[in-house]
Protein backbone atom coordinates (compact mmCIF):
# COMPACT_ATOMS: atom_id res chain seq x y z
CA UNK A 1 0.00 0.00 0.00
CA UNK A 2 2.50 2.49 0.72
CA UNK A 3 5.08 1.79 -2.42
CA UNK A 4 1.52 2.76 -4.35
CA UNK A 5 1.27 5.73 -2.25
CA UNK A 6 4.93 6.61 -2.92
CA UNK A 7 4.60 6.09 -6.79
CA UNK A 8 1.27 7.92 -7.16
CA UNK A 9 3.50 10.63 -5.56
CA UNK A 10 6.24 10.26 -7.26
CA UNK A 11 4.35 10.13 -10.83
CA UNK A 12 2.52 13.61 -9.56
CA UNK A 13 5.53 15.35 -8.69
CA UNK A 14 7.22 14.03 -12.07
CA UNK A 15 4.60 15.56 -13.79
CA UNK A 16 4.42 18.93 -11.89
CA UNK A 17 7.98 19.86 -12.17
CA UNK A 18 8.28 18.94 -16.10
CA UNK A 19 5.19 21.29 -16.33
CA UNK A 20 7.08 23.80 -14.85
CA UNK A 21 9.55 24.24 -16.67
CA UNK A 22 7.71 23.74 -20.02
CA UNK A 23 6.17 27.10 -19.23
CA UNK A 24 8.92 28.79 -18.17
CA UNK A 25 10.87 27.68 -21.12
CA UNK A 26 8.33 28.79 -22.76
CA UNK A 27 8.16 32.27 -21.74
CA UNK A 28 11.44 32.39 -21.63
CA UNK A 29 12.52 32.65 -17.93
CA UNK A 30 14.22 29.63 -18.78
CA UNK A 31 16.79 30.00 -21.34
CA UNK A 32 17.76 26.95 -23.70
CA UNK A 33 21.77 27.40 -24.09
CA UNK A 34 21.48 25.48 -27.50
CA UNK A 35 20.11 27.34 -30.27
CA UNK A 36 17.45 24.53 -31.39
CA UNK A 37 16.69 23.37 -35.17
CA UNK A 38 13.33 22.67 -37.39
CA UNK A 39 14.05 19.81 -39.89
CA UNK A 40 12.11 20.62 -42.89
CA UNK A 41 9.78 18.17 -44.92
CA UNK A 42 10.29 17.79 -48.29
CA UNK A 43 6.95 17.76 -49.69
CA UNK A 44 5.46 20.34 -52.99
CA UNK A 45 4.88 23.83 -52.07
CA UNK A 46 3.64 26.48 -54.06
CA UNK A 47 5.52 29.88 -54.26
CA UNK A 48 4.91 33.50 -53.74
CA UNK A 49 7.19 36.23 -52.18
CA UNK A 50 7.57 37.47 -48.78
CA UNK A 51 7.38 41.01 -47.08
CA UNK A 52 9.24 42.99 -44.30
CA UNK A 53 6.68 45.71 -44.08
CA UNK A 54 5.11 45.07 -40.26
CA UNK A 55 2.50 47.71 -40.85
CA UNK A 56 1.50 47.32 -44.47
CA UNK A 57 -0.87 45.08 -46.94
CA UNK A 58 1.84 45.32 -49.85
CA UNK A 59 1.25 41.76 -51.88
CA UNK A 60 4.04 39.77 -54.19
CA UNK A 61 4.14 36.78 -55.89
CA UNK A 62 7.08 34.84 -57.19
CA UNK A 63 8.03 34.71 -60.55
CA UNK A 64 6.74 32.45 -63.10
CA UNK A 65 8.85 29.47 -63.58
CA UNK A 66 9.86 29.14 -67.13
CA UNK A 67 8.04 25.97 -68.43
CA UNK A 68 5.95 24.43 -71.14
CA UNK A 69 2.71 24.77 -68.62
CA UNK A 70 2.93 27.65 -66.68
CA UNK A 71 0.98 27.93 -63.51
CA UNK A 72 -0.99 31.19 -62.75
CA UNK A 73 0.43 34.14 -60.90
CA UNK A 74 -0.46 33.80 -57.36
CA UNK A 75 -1.06 37.06 -55.65
CA UNK A 76 0.07 37.18 -52.24
CA UNK A 77 2.27 38.91 -49.52
CA UNK A 78 5.75 39.23 -50.51
CA UNK A 79 8.99 41.74 -51.27
CA UNK A 80 11.42 42.11 -53.75
CA UNK A 81 9.17 43.00 -56.09
CA UNK A 82 9.22 44.13 -59.53
CA UNK A 83 6.16 45.95 -61.41
CA UNK A 84 4.95 43.84 -64.11
CA UNK A 85 5.98 40.08 -65.01
CA UNK A 86 9.34 40.16 -65.52
CA UNK A 87 11.29 39.31 -68.78
CA UNK A 88 13.73 37.51 -67.61
CA UNK A 89 11.83 35.21 -65.01
CA UNK A 90 13.93 32.82 -63.23
CA UNK A 91 13.95 29.01 -65.39
CA UNK A 92 14.61 25.80 -63.88
CA UNK A 93 17.79 24.19 -64.08
CA UNK A 94 17.78 20.51 -64.34
CA UNK A 95 18.98 18.77 -61.16
CA UNK A 96 22.78 18.20 -59.93
CA UNK A 97 24.96 15.51 -58.87
CA UNK A 98 25.35 16.61 -55.12
CA UNK A 99 28.79 17.01 -54.72
CA UNK A 100 30.49 15.92 -51.16
CA UNK A 101 33.33 17.87 -49.32
CA UNK A 102 36.54 16.61 -47.27
CA UNK A 103 34.90 14.96 -44.44
CA UNK A 104 37.14 17.11 -42.27
CA UNK A 105 35.46 20.00 -43.89
CA UNK A 106 32.18 19.37 -43.03
CA UNK A 107 31.00 20.95 -39.74
CA UNK A 108 28.84 19.68 -37.06
CA UNK A 109 25.24 20.81 -37.34
CA UNK A 110 25.08 21.98 -33.43
CA UNK A 111 28.28 24.10 -34.14
CA UNK A 112 27.34 25.12 -38.08
CA UNK A 113 23.90 26.59 -35.96
CA UNK A 114 25.65 28.39 -33.59
CA UNK A 115 28.33 30.14 -35.59
CA UNK A 116 25.19 31.23 -37.76
CA UNK A 117 23.60 32.73 -34.91
CA UNK A 118 26.30 34.37 -33.82
CA UNK A 119 26.54 36.53 -37.34
CA UNK A 120 22.87 36.99 -37.62
CA UNK A 121 21.27 40.49 -37.21
CA UNK A 122 18.32 42.36 -37.11
CA UNK A 123 17.65 45.23 -39.00
CA UNK A 124 15.12 47.10 -37.12
CA UNK A 125 13.47 50.85 -38.75
CA UNK A 126 10.89 52.60 -37.03
CA UNK A 127 9.36 55.62 -38.50
CA UNK A 128 8.04 58.85 -36.35
CA UNK A 129 5.25 59.22 -39.05
CA UNK A 130 3.10 56.12 -40.31
CA UNK A 131 1.48 57.57 -43.30
CA UNK A 132 3.64 57.54 -45.59
CA UNK A 133 6.25 54.98 -44.42
CA UNK A 134 6.01 51.81 -42.13
CA UNK A 135 8.65 50.86 -39.72
CA UNK A 136 10.06 47.75 -40.69
CA UNK A 137 12.17 44.58 -39.60
CA UNK A 138 14.57 43.03 -41.70
CA UNK A 139 17.52 40.22 -41.56
CA UNK A 140 21.28 40.17 -42.26
CA UNK A 141 24.39 38.24 -42.26
CA UNK A 142 28.05 39.52 -41.03
CA UNK A 143 30.26 38.55 -43.74
CA UNK A 144 33.27 40.06 -42.66
CA UNK A 145 34.79 40.24 -39.05
CA UNK A 146 35.24 44.21 -40.09
CA UNK A 147 31.53 44.17 -39.09
CA UNK A 148 30.31 44.39 -42.69
CA UNK A 149 26.71 43.10 -42.94
CA UNK A 150 25.04 41.36 -46.16
CA UNK A 151 21.13 42.04 -46.84
CA UNK A 152 18.54 43.14 -49.20
CA UNK A 153 18.36 46.32 -50.74
CA UNK A 154 14.52 46.69 -50.47
CA UNK A 155 15.74 46.57 -46.37
CA UNK A 156 18.92 48.85 -46.82
CA UNK A 157 17.08 51.65 -48.21
CA UNK A 158 15.91 52.96 -45.79
CA UNK A 159 19.10 54.00 -44.45
CA UNK A 160 19.21 56.76 -46.65
CA UNK A 161 15.47 57.61 -46.06
CA UNK A 162 16.28 58.72 -42.39
CA UNK A 163 15.89 62.55 -42.93
CA UNK A 164 13.24 61.95 -45.65
CA UNK A 165 10.84 64.65 -44.46
CA UNK A 166 12.61 66.31 -41.48
CA UNK A 167 16.19 65.23 -39.63
CA UNK A 168 15.43 61.96 -37.87
CA UNK A 169 12.11 60.70 -39.76
CA UNK A 170 13.19 57.16 -40.11
CA UNK A 171 15.68 55.59 -37.33
CA UNK A 172 17.67 52.11 -38.00
CA UNK A 173 19.38 50.06 -36.01
CA UNK A 174 21.47 46.87 -36.61
CA UNK A 175 19.86 44.13 -33.04
CA UNK A 176 21.68 41.26 -32.21
CA UNK A 177 20.99 38.28 -29.62
CA UNK A 178 17.97 36.60 -28.53
CA UNK A 179 15.98 38.24 -28.27
CA UNK A 180 17.53 40.93 -30.56
CA UNK A 181 18.61 44.07 -28.72
CA UNK A 182 20.07 47.36 -30.16
CA UNK A 183 23.50 46.63 -30.67
CA UNK A 184 25.17 49.00 -33.54
CA UNK A 185 24.41 51.76 -35.92
CA UNK A 186 25.51 51.10 -39.77
CA UNK A 187 25.28 53.01 -43.00
CA UNK A 188 25.14 51.26 -46.86
CA UNK A 189 28.72 51.20 -48.57
CA UNK A 190 26.53 49.45 -51.38
CA UNK A 191 22.88 49.23 -52.61
CA UNK A 192 21.87 47.97 -56.10
CA UNK A 193 21.23 50.69 -58.15
CA UNK A 194 19.30 48.38 -60.61
CA UNK A 195 17.13 47.01 -58.21
CA UNK A 196 16.35 50.46 -57.14
CA UNK A 197 15.95 51.87 -60.62
CA UNK A 198 13.60 48.87 -61.44
CA UNK A 199 11.34 48.45 -58.21
CA UNK A 200 11.93 52.08 -56.17
CA UNK A 201 7.61 52.48 -56.66
CA UNK A 202 7.26 49.55 -54.12
CA UNK A 203 8.00 51.86 -51.51
CA UNK A 204 4.07 53.06 -51.90
CA UNK A 205 3.07 50.36 -54.38
CA UNK A 206 -0.28 48.11 -52.99
CA UNK A 207 0.63 44.66 -54.98
CA UNK A 208 3.89 44.70 -56.39
CA UNK A 209 5.41 41.32 -57.94
CA UNK A 210 9.09 40.27 -58.44
CA UNK A 211 11.93 37.70 -58.76
CA UNK A 212 14.60 39.10 -56.08
CA UNK A 213 16.87 39.38 -58.49
CA UNK A 214 20.09 42.49 -57.58
CA UNK A 215 17.72 42.53 -54.63
CA UNK A 216 21.21 42.72 -52.22
CA UNK A 217 23.01 45.62 -50.62
CA UNK A 218 26.62 45.84 -47.66
CA UNK A 219 25.86 47.58 -44.96
CA UNK A 220 29.04 48.87 -42.27
CA UNK A 221 28.57 48.73 -38.62
CA UNK A 222 29.99 52.68 -37.63
CA UNK A 223 29.42 52.71 -33.84
CA UNK A 224 28.16 50.53 -30.76
CA UNK A 225 24.69 51.88 -29.56
CA UNK A 226 24.72 53.22 -25.72
CA UNK A 227 27.79 54.97 -24.09
CA UNK A 228 30.46 53.15 -22.56
CA UNK A 229 30.78 50.31 -25.12
CA UNK A 230 33.05 49.90 -28.16
CA UNK A 231 32.80 48.13 -31.40
CA UNK A 232 34.71 44.76 -31.04
CA UNK A 233 38.15 44.05 -32.63
CA UNK A 234 36.71 41.55 -34.80
CA UNK A 235 33.16 40.48 -35.44
CA UNK A 236 31.72 36.89 -35.89
CA UNK A 237 31.01 36.32 -39.65
CA UNK A 238 30.19 33.80 -41.68
CA UNK A 239 32.69 33.18 -45.03
CA UNK A 240 30.52 34.50 -48.74
CA UNK A 241 31.25 31.46 -51.20
CA UNK A 242 30.44 32.58 -54.69
CA UNK A 243 30.96 29.38 -55.92
CA UNK A 244 28.08 27.38 -57.79
CA UNK A 245 30.06 24.12 -57.89
CA UNK A 246 28.35 23.08 -54.74
CA UNK A 247 25.05 24.67 -55.68
CA UNK A 248 23.41 21.43 -56.45
CA UNK A 249 19.66 19.82 -55.31
CA UNK A 250 19.90 17.93 -52.59
CA UNK A 251 22.54 19.78 -50.83
CA UNK A 252 21.84 19.83 -47.45
CA UNK A 253 21.50 23.82 -46.18
CA UNK A 254 21.27 25.94 -42.50
CA UNK A 255 18.31 28.68 -43.00
CA UNK A 256 18.77 31.12 -40.07
CA UNK A 257 16.79 34.83 -40.05
CA UNK A 258 14.54 37.20 -37.24
CA UNK A 259 10.91 35.96 -38.46
CA UNK A 260 8.41 38.15 -37.39
CA UNK A 261 5.45 36.68 -39.24
CA UNK A 262 3.18 35.94 -36.68
CA UNK A 263 4.50 38.96 -34.00
CA UNK A 264 2.79 41.77 -33.48
CA UNK A 265 4.58 45.26 -33.36
CA UNK A 266 5.22 45.38 -29.75
CA UNK A 267 6.52 41.47 -29.73
CA UNK A 268 8.89 42.57 -32.81
CA UNK A 269 10.12 46.13 -30.72
CA UNK A 270 10.89 43.89 -27.62
CA UNK A 271 10.62 40.07 -27.89
CA UNK A 272 12.10 39.07 -31.30
CA UNK A 273 14.07 35.84 -31.18
CA UNK A 274 16.15 33.82 -33.96
CA UNK A 275 15.20 30.97 -35.72
CA UNK A 276 17.08 28.56 -37.47
CA UNK A 277 15.92 25.47 -39.51
CA UNK A 278 17.88 22.41 -41.60
CA UNK A 279 15.93 21.97 -45.04
CA UNK A 280 17.79 20.81 -48.65
CA UNK A 281 18.22 22.88 -52.02
CA UNK A 282 14.94 21.61 -53.69
CA UNK A 283 15.00 23.58 -56.61
CA UNK A 284 17.70 25.80 -58.72
CA UNK A 285 16.49 28.66 -60.78
CA UNK A 286 18.46 31.37 -63.45
CA UNK A 287 17.73 34.73 -64.23
CA UNK A 288 19.70 34.10 -67.71
CA UNK A 289 20.55 31.15 -69.33
CA UNK A 290 22.92 28.45 -67.72
CA UNK A 291 24.00 30.60 -64.13
CA UNK A 292 22.38 29.48 -60.46
CA UNK A 293 21.07 32.28 -59.35
CA UNK A 294 17.70 31.48 -57.35
CA UNK A 295 17.32 28.71 -54.50
CA UNK A 296 14.27 27.23 -53.15
CA UNK A 297 14.19 25.57 -49.87
CA UNK A 298 10.81 24.75 -49.27
CA UNK A 299 8.46 24.96 -45.94
CA UNK A 300 10.19 25.91 -42.82
CA UNK A 301 9.57 28.13 -39.68
CA UNK A 302 12.28 30.84 -41.51
CA UNK A 303 9.13 31.11 -43.99
CA UNK A 304 8.12 34.48 -42.34
CA UNK A 305 7.83 38.30 -42.77
CA UNK A 306 11.16 39.41 -41.35
CA UNK A 307 13.20 36.53 -42.84
CA UNK A 308 14.92 38.63 -45.87
CA UNK A 309 17.95 38.98 -45.60
CA UNK A 310 18.79 35.56 -43.82
CA UNK A 311 21.36 33.37 -44.23
CA UNK A 312 21.32 29.76 -46.59
CA UNK A 313 24.68 28.12 -45.31
CA UNK A 314 26.06 24.86 -46.64
CA UNK A 315 25.81 22.11 -44.25
CA UNK A 316 28.71 20.30 -46.66
CA UNK A 317 31.39 23.25 -46.46
CA UNK A 318 29.92 26.14 -43.67
CA UNK A 319 29.81 28.85 -45.82
CA UNK A 320 27.38 31.57 -47.03
CA UNK A 321 25.63 30.87 -50.43
CA UNK A 322 22.57 32.65 -50.25
CA UNK A 323 20.64 35.19 -48.99
CA UNK A 324 16.83 35.27 -48.15
CA UNK A 325 14.86 37.43 -50.77
CA UNK A 326 10.95 35.58 -51.05
CA UNK A 327 8.42 33.07 -48.93
CA UNK A 328 5.24 31.98 -50.13
CA UNK A 329 2.27 32.92 -47.69
CA UNK A 330 0.35 29.71 -46.71
CA UNK A 331 -1.03 29.48 -43.18
CA UNK A 332 1.55 26.95 -42.13
CA UNK A 333 5.17 27.81 -42.40
CA UNK A 334 5.45 24.11 -43.29
CA UNK A 335 3.59 24.74 -46.66
CA UNK A 336 5.46 27.28 -47.89
CA UNK A 337 8.40 27.61 -49.99
CA UNK A 338 11.22 30.18 -48.92
CA UNK A 339 13.92 31.77 -51.95
CA UNK A 340 17.53 32.96 -52.00
CA UNK A 341 19.50 34.70 -54.47
CA UNK A 342 22.98 32.82 -54.65
CA UNK A 343 26.19 34.75 -53.56
CA UNK A 344 27.27 33.66 -57.18
CA UNK A 345 24.23 35.78 -58.57
CA UNK A 346 25.39 39.06 -55.96
CA UNK A 347 28.80 38.56 -57.10
CA UNK A 348 27.62 38.82 -61.06
CA UNK A 349 25.21 41.66 -60.21
CA UNK A 350 27.56 43.53 -58.73
CA UNK A 351 30.51 43.42 -60.82
CA UNK A 352 28.14 44.25 -63.36
CA UNK A 353 26.95 47.43 -61.40
CA UNK A 354 30.54 48.66 -60.57
CA UNK A 355 32.67 46.95 -62.55
CA UNK A 356 33.85 45.15 -59.25
CA UNK A 357 32.56 41.85 -58.09
CA UNK A 358 32.16 41.09 -54.12
CA UNK A 359 35.56 39.89 -53.40
CA UNK A 360 37.12 42.81 -54.78
CA UNK A 361 34.89 45.26 -53.12
CA UNK A 362 35.50 43.68 -49.90
CA UNK A 363 39.38 44.01 -50.19
CA UNK A 364 39.01 47.59 -50.07
CA UNK A 365 39.13 49.76 -46.81
CA UNK A 366 35.30 49.95 -45.41
CA UNK A 367 35.70 53.13 -44.64
CA UNK A 368 36.51 54.40 -47.94
CA UNK A 369 33.96 52.06 -49.51
CA UNK A 370 31.55 54.22 -47.65
CA UNK A 371 33.17 57.26 -48.33
CA UNK A 372 32.93 56.49 -52.21
CA UNK A 373 29.00 55.57 -52.04
CA UNK A 374 28.48 58.57 -50.20
CA UNK A 375 29.60 60.54 -52.95
CA UNK A 376 29.16 58.86 -55.87
CA UNK A 377 25.89 56.98 -55.67
CA UNK A 378 23.69 58.09 -52.29
CA UNK A 379 21.92 61.11 -53.33
CA UNK A 380 20.76 59.38 -56.78
CA UNK A 381 18.86 56.57 -55.23
CA UNK A 382 18.39 58.88 -52.47
CA UNK A 383 16.66 61.11 -55.43
CA UNK A 384 14.87 58.84 -56.96
CA UNK A 385 13.39 56.95 -53.84
CA UNK A 386 12.21 60.47 -52.64
CA UNK A 387 10.80 61.08 -56.18
CA UNK A 388 8.66 58.30 -55.70
CA UNK A 389 7.43 59.20 -52.09
CA UNK A 390 6.21 62.77 -53.25
CA UNK A 391 4.29 61.70 -56.44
Amino acid sequence: MLDTIFSFFNTLTTFIVGFVFITLTSFGVIDNPTPSLEHTSQGDVETVPLIELEDSSIENTYPEERKENVPAVIPNTALSPTKEKPATSPSELPSQEVVSAPEDHIPTEADLNRETRSALVNIFCTTKEGNVLSSITGSGVLIDPRGIILTNTHIAQFFLLEDYKHEGYISCLIRTGAPAKPAFKAEPIYISLPWIEKNAYTLVEESPKGTGEDDFALLRITEPVGSGTTLPNAFAYITPDMNEDMLTTGTPVLLAAYPAGFLDGTIVQKNLWPASAVSIIKEIFTFATDTIDLLSTGGSVVAQKGSSGGGVVSMITGKLIGIVVTSSEEDSTGDRDLRAITLSHVNRSMSGDIGMDMNAFLAGDPTERQKDFQETRADTIRQILFSVLNR
